[in-house]
């Protein structure tokens, strides 16, 4: 099961250079991104055998249109378990977003968002 929630949102501005990897953040965004639906978690066939639960905030960029443009492990739970990190960032990139708002214009945005893996008891 995942569970995604937006935790906070930071208003990109490009560099004069337009290097779409320079991003200057901002903390706030008047409207920021929501998401509109995920897709089906894929729980990891290693952490299913070895019974591992956990909770991966992964940061997302997401363009002027709402499009996720790039995504990237911020924290993990517990730490040092990376197994759940190619899950949560597909979670992250295939998930479908409203763009950020900034005094009325669309703004490219990161937000972090948790995915939570958590084993369902048969």
């Amino acid at each position: 099961m995942s569970i995604i929630v937006p935790l906070h949102c930071f208003w990109s501005n490009m560099s004069l250079a337009d290097d779409h990897d320079t991003v200057v953040e901002f903390v706030n965004c008047q409207n920021p991104p929501t998401i509109v639906s995920t897709p089906r978690l894929i729980y990891p066939e290693m952490a299913r055998i070895l019974g591992v639960e956990g909770k991966v905030f992964v940061r997302v960029l997401i363009d002027e249109d709402g499009i996720p443009v790039k995504a990237e492990i911020v924290k993990r739970i517990p730490f040092n378990c990376s197994v759940f990190d190619y899950e949560a960032e597909r979670i992250a990139m295939e998930s479908t977003y409203t763009p950020g708002v900034l005094n009325g214009r669309k703004v490219r945005v990161r937000m972090t968002i948790p995915v939570r893996f958590t084993m369902h008891k048969d």
